[in-house]
């Protein structure tokens, strides 16, 4: 899923930056670079969104506003909208949608910028809602802790069968097999939250470094 959000913000930036070029007006670049800073805001508040109650949750707001920065002041309502909100990734999708609409008028594009807009907005909301999906449908936890019972009592059973025939052998090969089998039930836990242990930060940084550089087809850094 984010894998589809980066390429499709990067989409998004493209077509802004072709319509300000486009444009050629003070306004269509204006717009574009509001679309440009949204589209990285977004990502930042999806992954804040999907980590929030989480021990090492980040503060959103610095990114917000770092990204915001070339089209909006620290201080300013979109600042608040997006940061304050109970739900800061649709906020902002709000916000893109608006820009997209405002800046397919200013730059007079065709109907097919229209379609092709729309199309990568739906994509980061049909994003938003999956990784939502899996974030709010865990195993239960009724499931979990019969699997770990049963695990724990059949490491506790074996060594009775085994050892008649394994004699002293036995430790270190039920400390070996407890060891991994312990840990792919650990590891089943975990991704249970795949976005508490998924790198998402470096994906942020690549939609940052994206918006970046179309930004500066049209004038801006």
């Amino acid at each position: 899923h984010w894998g589809s959000m980066l390429n499709t913000t990067r989409d998004l930036g493209r077509v802004a930056a072709t319509c300000a070029r486009n444009g050629g007006n003070p306004e269509s670049a204006a717009l574009a670079l509001r679309v440009c800073c949204l589209t990285e805001s977004f990502a930042w508040l999806l992954k804040a969104h999907l980590r929030a109650g989480l021990p090492y949750h980040d503060d959103v707001e610095p990114n917000v506003v770092e990204a915001m920065a070339p089209c909006s002041d620290a201080d300013s309502e979109d600042v608040k909208f997006l940061t304050k909100g109970a739900h800061g990734p649709l906020n902002c999708l709000i916000l893109l949608t608006d820009a997209c609409w405002k800046l397919k008028d200013s730059s007079n594009a065709p109907f097919e910028v229209s379609s092709e807009l729309h199309k990568f907005l739906q994509t980061l909301c049909g994003v938003m809602g999956a990784c939502e999906r899996l974030l709010k449908t865990p195993i239960p936890l009724s499931y979990t802790r019969h699997a770990g019972r049963t695990l724990m009592m059949f490491l506790c059973l074996l060594p009775l069968t085994l050892a008649p025939a394994m004699g002293w052998t036995l430790v270190p090969a039920i400390f070996i097999l407890s060891y991994l089998l312990l840990g792919v039930d650990e590891i089943g836990v975990e991704i249970e939250e795949p976005f508490a242990i998924l790198p998402l930060t470096p994906i942020c940084e690549s939609v940052k470094s994206g918006q970046k550089t179309c930004r500066e087809t049209f004038g801006y850094k």
